[in-house]
């Protein structure tokens, strides 16, 4: 399943924990059972970094689902690194799946659009932190998922700047109470509370809706917008050890 150089194997080990939700490490194979694999991570130190980091992870773990359904069901955290021609330079779309690298690792993300004043920065969402970052052309990858021994395509997100909202300002759950057969708009025969409730829902709901289409431009003007200057530093840092 891994890539081979010189009869050591070369696994990339998908990390889950927080702080570095979505992130792949290369790593070297350096011994395995029938469970796990213990590994040494290519670009991380130990702690007193006198040496590369070395540890024993599960061989067969599944990955934990992701927000956007974009990622195949069932894929495990341990898969060979990609083949050059996944790595390629390519023109990329608003929507498309990309892996960034940031932080001696590849970070799963969307792209969201580009830095209308420095055209080689485009502008990532990472889903699995929900952050942003600016990252340079050279810096990013196609990102695919590794399923039965094979690279599969991972469908783009047009619409991911809606999804992106959508997530982070979900639509209040609002009941509107159903009107008797015979009353109308109006009719005395309708509650005061009842109008005054279903009133208060509608206005409510019209509010969210109007909060999201305001923050639905930010992702998509270039290097003025909120979205290209987040900062992916703001994370938690490496890989806990």
């Amino acid at each position: 399943m891994a890539i081979t150089d010189g009869g050591a194997e070369y696994i990339e080990v998908l990390c889950q924990d927080s702080g570095m939700r979505g992130c792949w490490f290369r790593c070297k194979v350096l011994n395995s059972s029938q469970r796990r694999l213990k590994v040494q991570y290519c670009d991380i130190n130990d702690c007193d970094g006198s040496a590369k980091l070395e540890e024993w992870i599960p061989a067969a773990r599944v990955a934990a689902p992701d927000k956007f359904g974009a990622r195949c069901g069932g894929r495990l955290t341990v898969r060979p690194w990609p083949n050059s021609e996944y790595c390629s330079d390519k023109i990329f779309r608003v929507g498309a799946a990309v892996d960034s690298w940031w932080s001696d690792g590849w970070w799963e993300g969307f792209l969201i659009g580009c830095d209308m004043e420095a055209p080689n920065n485009l502008q990532i969402y990472f889903p699995g932190e929900d952050k942003f970052a600016t990252v340079e052309r050279n810096n990013i990858r196609t990102s695919r998922d590794w399923v039965d021994d094979k690279w599969v395509d991972i469908e783009s997100k047009p619409n991911i700047i809606s999804l992106i909202n959508s997530y982070r300002n979900p639509m209040p759950k609002v009941t509107l109470y159903p009107l008797s057969d015979t009353s109308v708009l109006g009719n005395s025969n309708v509650p005061a509370a009842r109008e005054s409730s279903s009133k208060s829902g509608e206005d409510s709901h019209l509010k969210e809706l109007l909060l999201v289409k305001e923050k639905e431009d930010w992702t998509v003007k270039g290097s003025g917008n909120t979205a290209g200057k987040g900062n992916i530093g703001q994370l938690d840092g490496k890989k806990k050890h």
